[in-house]
């Protein structure tokens, strides 16, 4: 999907559940669990397609882990980037968030942030994700490891993900690093 005329529309739930699709069954493979190899992949759909990074690179990361790959995420030298998708990691997976409620936290985004804004938002999706569970930037070590957890009170969204592999309990959280 070329994204250039309408920015927002990537944000839309339909849309991620077809990116999230597409992703997770590029990183299916046949391999036995133990055998499988990291997925290395990139901003995909960022360029020419205007795709959003934070967007594409969270998408990605829970699509290798509904397919229970770990991920070597190349950001191509976007320094921040790499640390902002590390730091929303471990925001996601020491509250222990499924692939569905990520899925919901980015449509409870696009309905407060995005479709609010005729332009790109000034809030971007991983600030708003910090800002749920009650992080700043200064919340982080140097390390990006999280110094407080503030458990999120929102319960489980039914998004059909947090089941999507065969053999995958209702609770398969992202562990991804």
């Amino acid at each position: 999907m070329v994204f250039r005329s309408d920015y927002n529309k990537q944000f839309k739930t339909n849309s991620v559940l077809r990116e999230l699709n597409k992703a997770y069954c590029g990183f299916q493979s046949g391999e036995k669990e133990a055998e499988k190899s990291a997925v290395c992949t990139g901003n995909w759909g960022c360029g020419a397609f205007g795709g959003d990074k934070q967007l594409k690179s969270l998408i990605q990361v829970m699509a290798a882990s509904a397919a229970r790959r770990e991920v070597c995420y190349f950001t191509f030298g976007d320094e921040k980037l790499a640390e902002e998708l590390y730091e929303i990691h471990m925001i996601l997976t020491s509250n222990q968030k499924t692939i569905g409620d990520t899925v919901w936290l980015i449509a409870e985004y696009e309905k407060k942030v995005v479709s609010r804004s005729f332009k790109r938002p000034s809030i971007r999706l991983f600030d708003f994700i910090k800002k749920k569970f009650g992080y700043s930037d200064s919340d982080f070590s140097s390390s990006g490891e999280p110094q407080t957890f503030d458990e999120d009170s929102n319960e489980a969204r039914n998004t059909g993900w947090d089941s999507a592999v065969d053999g995958a309990s209702p609770d398969h959280k992202a562990n991804t690093p």
